[in-house]
């Protein structure tokens, strides 16, 4: 747990319609993803509203701070900036129909977690470093942004490529 991202809403809990700004800029380990991360050294910026709720206190605002992502097409890794819009609910108690999500113990909310959802579950699936980019050749692997190696760039259709090793034979279509 990070101590900054450990919150009293003691004095929210069971008083709707209360509120506590939380501002804050923290480290958070294990912000990553396939293609994209947030470096444990580099921190993200939290702009929230605590407000009590009848089932607990929802949070809400955004989680900002700097991306680097590889570009899935040609594996350039370039920075970007992202801001996440949250809207959690930290439940009292244990309601039925929302087991997996957010508590709050005692009178404290660990927002490590939810920091952890919104930031990794933004992270791109599939990044590109721009809209156009031309990625690598799929015959000898050249970054297609910077040169053009000559190859063809229509892929070959893989299901023939069994029967091109049948070239011969079935390229004589004349009777003997």
């Amino acid at each position: 747990d990070v101590p900054g991202l450990i919150v009293d809403v003691g004095s929210l809990v069971g008083r709707p319609g209360t509120t506590r700004d939380i501002v804050s800029t923290e480290r958070v380990e294990g912000l990553a993803g396939v293609l994209g991360w947030v470096g444990e050294d580099e921190p993200v910026r939290l702009d929230l509203v605590a407000e009590s709720v009848l089932e607990g206190v929802e949070v809400t605002g955004s989680i900002s701070g700097r991306m680097h992502l590889r570009c899935s097409r040609c594996l350039r890794d370039y920075d970007e900036p992202f801001r996440q819009r949250v809207e959690e609910i930290f439940y009292v108690g244990a309601p039925a129909d929302e087991e997996d999500g957010y508590r709050v113990v005692g009178d404290t909310i660990d927002l490590e977690p939810m920091v952890r959802d919104v930031v990794v579950l933004g992270i791109p699936v599939t990044p590109v470093h721009t809209r156009d980019c031309r990625g690598l050749c799929p015959v000898c692997g050249a970054d297609l942004n910077v040169t053009d190696c000559g190859h063809r760039s229509e892929p070959a259709d893989l299901r023939w490529a069994p029967l091109t090793s049948l070239g011969g034979l079935l390229g004589s279509t004349e009777e003997e």
